[in-house]
């Protein structure tokens, strides 16, 4: 294997630019950085360690440094490379040591020169730069021997086998995986987390046994006996049109969403003083949440120059942006 490149650096231009409200406080964690990386007989994870306590630095940015000082012994964790992991076949890493595990093992796989060629290695199978062919699996293969732990385009699997083989707890596993992206590997947390979600009614479990109908699946009409509670009780049977189990689901999935325009009057800025923001995206490297969590408060991405304090209302948002814009 020979990559040669890296893509350690993608989000630190953002980092500093929106974690710090002057130069001297950027120029402060710089240095603190540099005494950090430069201790004498610091081991790679102390390095690491120490670069997360530093004001504007995530994992993203900590573990690309020690990745720089460490290229043999630390690997760089951050989104983009646990993406790739999992077009690789690999699990989400649940802990910076089980990202160290894994990548060691990818590393030697591979036989990588270091982590800072792998990391590029990696960087071009999540840009589909590298194709990845499942079926590839002899000597000097780029894939695990082992089957991917998540695959999420297929999504519709037929498990067979004789009983005993697993197939029940296969089937909970997958679904696990399915809806939380990843499936614990002790087998309790795995059965506990399964429960948690059919309890908040977002999966099912069906048995489609030789008397299961198409009426209990998807919609049928079901008897009825009116009971001396309801009115008009006679004792009689009635008929009503009811949902099956995977209609019930799919109109659950439908009417989840609740969109709500700017137009309309539905949503009031009065007595409010709880609010819900979502910390991370999908385009953005993790180590932006991982420094909310840690310092205690909430970044507002993509405002650029904007200073929104003091504008409680969306208009007085709005005459900010177009002040700070307008040609």
């Amino acid at each position: 294997m020979e990559f040669h490149g890296n893509a350690v650096w993608g989000s630190a231009t953002r980092v500093f630019g929106t974690r710090h409200a002057d130069d001297e406080a950027r120029l402060e964690s710089i240095r603190e950085a540099v005494r950090i990386v430069n201790a004498r007989e610091a081991t790679a994870r102390e390095v690491y360690d120490g670069l997360m306590g530093v004001t504007g630095f995530g994992r993203n940015i900590a573990s690309g440094l020690t990745m720089l000082f460490f290229p043999k012994e630390f690997p760089l964790y951050n989104s983009r490379m646990v993406s790739a992991l999992g077009k690789l076949g690999y699990a989400p890493p649940r802990s910076i040591d089980d990202a160290v595990e894994r990548m060691i093992e990818l590393r030697d796989e591979l036989d990588a020169v270091d982590f800072i060629e792998l990391d590029w290695f990696l960087y071009l199978v999540d840009m589909g730069v590298v194709s990845i062919a499942g079926d590839h699996n002899g000597e000097g293969s780029l894939f695990p021997q082992s089957p991917p732990a998540a695959v999420r385009d297929d999504l519709n699997v037929i498990l067979y086998g004789p009983p005993g083989t697993g197939k029940t707890y296969e089937t909970t596993r997958r679904a696990v995986e399915i809806i939380d992206g990843a499936a614990p590997d002790d087998r309790e947390e795995l059965v506990e987390r399964y429960r948690e979600l059919r309890d908040q009614k977002r999966l099912a479990f069906v048995t489609f046994h030789q008397a299961f109908s198409y009426e209990e699946f998807v919609e049928g009409l079901r008897p009825r006996l009116l009971d001396e509670a309801e009115e008009e009780p006679d004792g009689q049977l009635r008929y009503e049109c009811r949902d099956g189990v995977f209609k019930t689901i799919c109109r659950r999935a439908v009417e989840r969403p609740r969109r709500v325009t700017r137009e309309t009057d539905a949503v009031s800025f009065e007595g409010v003083n709880i609010w819900k923001m979502s910390l991370g995206d999908a385009r953005t490297e993790g180590d932006v949440y991982e420094e909310c969590i840690r310092e205690g408060f909430v970044a507002l991405g993509w405002g650029g120059r904007v200073n929104y304090e003091g504008a409680d209302t969306l208009d007085a948002v709005q005459a900010r942006e177009a002040d700070a814009y307008e040609p």
